[in-house]
């Protein structure tokens, strides 16, 4: 019976994480990227690789997820060293899968218009990527 408890609890973990990573890529995605409102972390570092270098991808896949997988490996390998286990797989998991979802929701840049109000694009951003946590 714990084996079954304890695979319900791990399988209801991912889907929280999944959740979380597609919110975060929405929120990217609909509000902040089009608003050119930089996202903190490794997204921000991968937002001001693409202004830096006008590339929009790399090898066919959007420079900000990218960037923010390759920023991310180093903190990876750090945590596994010095918190454990879980917490890796953890950040692994939802690194890889908010790039993927950053980029399975990229054709929805452009739905509203970023320009008309820049201010209602940074709460509703915020809004949507502060309910992954």
């Amino acid at each position: 019976m714990k084996k079954k408890n304890r695979f319900l609890t791990e399988a209801i973990w991912v889907l929280k994480l999944l959740a979380a990573t597609a919110l975060i890529g929405l929120g990217f995605d609909l509000f902040l990227d089009p608003a050119n409102i930089s996202y903190g972390g490794a997204a921000g570092v991968g937002m001001i690789v693409r202004q830096v270098s006008g590339r929009e991808t790399i090898l066919g896949i959007g420079t900000v997820p990218v960037v923010a997988l390759l920023v991310n490996i180093p903190l990876f390998l750090f945590g596994f060293k010095k918190i454990g286990k879980r917490f890796f797989f953890g950040s692994l998991f939802c690194a890889v899968f908010t790039s993927v979802f950053m980029q399975v929701f990229s054709p929805l840049k452009g739905t509203f218009d970023a320009d008309a109000n820049k201010l209602l694009f940074a709460v509703f951003g915020g809004a949507t990527t502060g309910l992954s946590v």
